[in-house]
């Protein structure tokens, strides 16, 4: 069980120079509203997805990224949870250059608030998963985070991985409110849920903890920006770990079903990129996506002789979200 101690909350973290400059990039990164995982159902927020499996590193205040030699530059994952078949395809973005100064800032924030509870430190947050609220009833429901395709970087009290740490930024890139923004961790100790007010420029570090942020009630709300800093497992695993968070905070550059029931859901896609463009207020996203029919049983085929050899790169309950494509992408 977690505990409230094992929360650290950071404020004031980045420079004046390096927050302007992260506000506007990040302003400025391509923002949506895709399908999620049920059919007409959306997120209820603005989101967006940052990482293309490189390792960030610095030296001399550069920023240098090391890119693995058997990843690919897309990823993919199932179209809806009732479309296995059928997958969604999308090119992976660089995280920006300001945002890797912050991961360093966060890196030693990590080392200085875990100790030697924290292992591989300097390989931390490969993956921003962003969110924009920009209305009060914007808001996370109550979860944990999904963790089968995250690296394990904290020890328990045996010495032993068992959980991965997240960073969670907070910006009011417009007004800061009188009435700051909520994020709520639930503490299985006591069994409560602890509320922590959210200041400009600050840090919430977590990890495997329920959590959520509600919406805002008071009427005294203004747009908040959060971006969440994790690190997906390298090889394989990392690989379906992107296409799921692309899947959930990006539109597709293109779409292949299987039957035409899943080609009817993929024109909720195509809205999206719509919708999202006039929200970015410019062409952030082609609408025109082409949606590729297949025959479902020749695509089980290939699946199968795809990831001859590969699944041992994967755990059984991750095995049925490896679509053929990155099977066939990813090189051993």
């Amino acid at each position: 069980m977690m505990s409230k101690s094992d929360v650290h909350y950071h404020n004031d973290v980045m420079s004046p120079d390096l927050l302007q400059k992260v506000t506007q990039e990040v302003l400025n990164i391509d923002w949506c509203i895709p399908p999620a995982g049920i059919p007409g159902n959306h997120p209820p927020r603005y989101v967006a997805a940052l990482g293309d499996g490189s390792k960030i590193s610095s030296k001399n205040n550069k920023i240098f990224y090391s890119y693995p030699r058997n990843f690919p530059k897309t990823t993919s994952y199932p179209l809806f949870q009732c479309a296995k078949n059928s997958s969604a395809h999308y090119k992976m973005k660089k995280i920006p250059k300001n945002l890797c100064y912050l991961i360093k800032i966060i890196r030693n924030l990590v080392q200085q608030s875990y100790n030697n509870t924290a292992i591989n430190v300097n390989d931390m947050f490969n993956v921003c998963v962003c969110n924009f609220y920009t209305e009060d009833n914007h808001q996370i429901s109550d979860h944990r985070d999904d963790e089968r395709w995250l690296q394990y970087n904290e020890l328990d009290a045996n010495g032993q991985p068992f959980a991965s740490i997240i960073a969670s930024l907070t910006i009011y890139p417009e007004d800061i409110p009188n009435v700051l923004r909520k994020f709520q961790i639930y503490d299985d100790n006591i069994q409560k849920w602890i509320t922590n007010d959210l200041e400009h420029n600050s840090i919430l570090l977590f990890s495997n903890h329920r959590h959520r942020a509600p919406k805002v009630t008071n009427g005294n709300s203004c747009k908040r920006i959060n971006i969440t800093f994790r690190t997906l497992a390298p090889g394989l695993l990392g690989l379906v770990g992107y296409g799921n968070f692309y899947r959930y905070m990006s539109i597709p550059y293109k779409i292949s079903c299987v039957n035409s029931k899943h080609i009817d859901q993929s024109q909720q896609f195509i809205q999206s990129a719509i919708n999202s463009n006039n929200f970015n207020n410019r062409s952030a996203y082609d609408p025109n996506i082409p949606i590729i029919e297949e025959d479902e049983e020749e695509r089980k085929l290939l699946k199968a002789r795809k990831k001859e050899g590969k699944e041992q790169y994967l755990p059984k309950y991750v095995k049925s979200l490896c679509t053929v494509e990155n099977y066939t992408n990813f090189e051993t």
